[in-house]
């Protein structure tokens, strides 16, 4: 069984299939092989994750005595940075981006959250479509944390392939 991203091999990622009680995993090598012997049929989550990035799909195993399940895995991304109303990079601030399901909005059909302490974010695997990305609150780790207000950027629209770097969130001082 294969993942690729994009068409090429993707080497290294961890994959898991999981359901109430068990977990099953595996890496792919090189190739973007992988093997995972699950315990029966059921409902199963599949997870694909490298670098604190990750994309979960549902799959519905039958009675079967072999099963091939070959992941492609979407190639968009977006990237930036988190400033302080300063304009320095914003360290440990949670970025989360959600994205909008156009039939019931409101609704988020994925979230995934990101930071880092260069006040850098990003997000990988991603479907096209519309979301919506959240910044802001208290910084984590080390001492004198710092709260910022928390901002909401909607509308952010994403094609099918795209590598959107760049993007810039500043935040404001809580009382602004």
């Amino acid at each position: 069984v294969v993942v690729t991203q994009g068409g090429k091999p993707a080497s290294g990622y961890s994959i898991g299939f999981h359901r109430t009680g068990d977990s099953m995993e595996d890496v792919t090598d090189a190739d973007g092989l992988y093997e995972v012997v699950v315990d029966g049929p059921g409902q199963y989550n599949v997870s694909v994750s490298k670098s604190n990035q990750y994309r979960n799909l549902p799959l519905e195993i039958g009675e079967v005595s072999s099963l091939r399940h070959d992941i492609d895995l979407p190639t968009t991304t977006l990237s930036g940075t988190v400033s302080g109303p300063d304009g320095e990079p914003a360290p440990n601030v949670s970025v989360t981006l959600a994205r909008v399901d156009p039939e019931q909005p409101g609704k988020n059909l994925d979230m995934r959250q990101s930071w880092s302490s260069e006040g850098e974010f990003r997000f990988e695997f991603l479907e096209a479509g519309e979301y919506v990305l959240r910044a802001g609150g208290q910084s984590w780790g080390g001492a004198g944390e710092t709260v910022y207000a928390a901002q909401a950027i909607a509308g952010i629209q994403l094609k099918q392939g795209e590598q959107r770097g760049g993007f810039e969130v500043r935040l404001t001082s809580p009382a602004s």
